[in-house]
């Protein structure tokens, strides 16, 4: 059985940072973060998706998934994905914080776009998340 990713607060304050966790961390980050959008997609992707959905007239929300079709738009329930925490209620609550701003920021700026009012205002939102995790862990948010 893979054992799904995990985060343990408490051994970071029992043993030296070193870059490796930070790596470690990122990485692991990453994959919720990906898990939470389905795929993040690179500039090209996003700009292709944009172009594609304009060619197709797809919705705001189809934009968000790359490749995606009108054909394609019944969606499958997600499989189940596991993350372990483990930490004081105020850094796992600013893990949570942090995930779900990053979250609201990317639907924005997707759907959006970077010069809207209501995608600055989830990057300010993000901003003091971020802020929030940094002084209850320690750590540096990886993704600024």
């Amino acid at each position: 059985m893979i054992r799904p990713p995990e985060i343990n607060f408490y051994k970071l304050k029992s043993n030296q940072l070193q870059e490796s966790f930070l790596a470690m961390f990122g990485e692991t980050l990453k994959v919720v973060l990906k898990r939470m959008f389905g795929k993040i997609p690179s500039p090209d992707e996003y700009t292709k998706m944009v172009a594609e959905a304009e060619e197709n007239e797809l919705t705001p929300e189809d934009k968000q998934q790359p490749g995606v079709h009108r054909d394609m738009l019944q969606k499958e329930p997600t499989e189940k994905f596991e993350l372990i925490v483990s930490g004081t209620d105020e850094e796992i609550l600013s893990l949570v914080n942090c995930l779900k701003a990053e979250h609201q920021y990317m639907d924005k700026y997707l759907q959006l776009g970077m010069d809207d009012d209501n995608t600055r205002e989830a990057k300010y939102l993000l901003s003091d998340a971020v802020e929030n995790f940094e002084r209850a862990t320690g750590l540096l948010w990886p993704f600024v």
